[in-house]
């Protein structure tokens, strides 16, 4: 998939790896990959920016993400 390099430089910031690894190790899993579908730009906060946003938000309050991938819908592009 290709990045915008906006997106790229906060995906492979070292926060973002920590953050990552945070929740690997809190949850037992890792945090859904990152998509343009599923994260998108939100006002001047850039799509990477929301999927940290929602990292730390999911650590602070202790909940997992759960979320049904926009990717996985009947009729999205990977549709069976």
């Amino acid at each position: 998939m290709y990045v915008a390099a906006v997106d790229s430089k906060v995906l492979r910031s070292d926060e973002m790896l920590e953050l990552k690894k945070a929740y690997r190790e809190k949850f037992g899993k890792r945090f859904m990959p990152f998509n343009y579908t599923d994260f998108g730009r939100i006002g001047e906060r850039c799509a990477a920016q929301v999927y940290m946003d929602i990292i730390k938000q999911c650590l602070e309050e202790n909940k997992p993400y759960e979320v049904e991938s926009e990717w996985c819908k009947p009729g999205s592009l990977i549709d069976h």
